[in-house]
């Protein structure tokens, strides 16, 4: 397995989700994979129904918005996070790795509008 750096986290909101601002929807497999060091917005809801209990986010909300956090300028500080394919831990105050500071990945796209995804 390649390691890699992860970029700094970023907050995946519903689309529906007026605090997600006006950011284009893209897909949450495309959006997982770009940013690894996600966290899910409460718009999710903190408790899953027990008919979609055990179902991934992407099953449940195909699309996301994704909110760019601005961490400011900070040391890396490690945490006790360390994915599989992270070339080292994930800092404890942005969650990405200090390396790369990109995403991995091209950037997602939003559908264009009237295309069926």
């Amino acid at each position: 397995m390649e390691r890699r750096d992860y970029p700094a986290g970023v907050i995946f909101h519903a689309p529906h989700c007026i605090e997600g601002g006006n950011s284009p929807a893209v897909e949450i497999d495309i959006a997982m994979r770009t940013y690894p060091s996600h966290q899910l917005h409460f718009c999710f809801g903190g408790v899953i129904p027990a008919e979609l209990e055990g179902m991934a986010p992407q099953d449940i909300v195909p699309f996301v918005t994704v909110e760019q956090v601005e961490y400011g300028r900070h040391e890396y500080q490690p945490s006790d996070r360390w994915p599989d394919d992270a070339v080292r831990a994930l800092c404890r105050v942005c969650q990405g790795t200090h390396g790369d500071a990109a995403p991995s990945g091209p950037a997602p796209q939003p559908p264009l509008r009237g295309q069926v995804v």
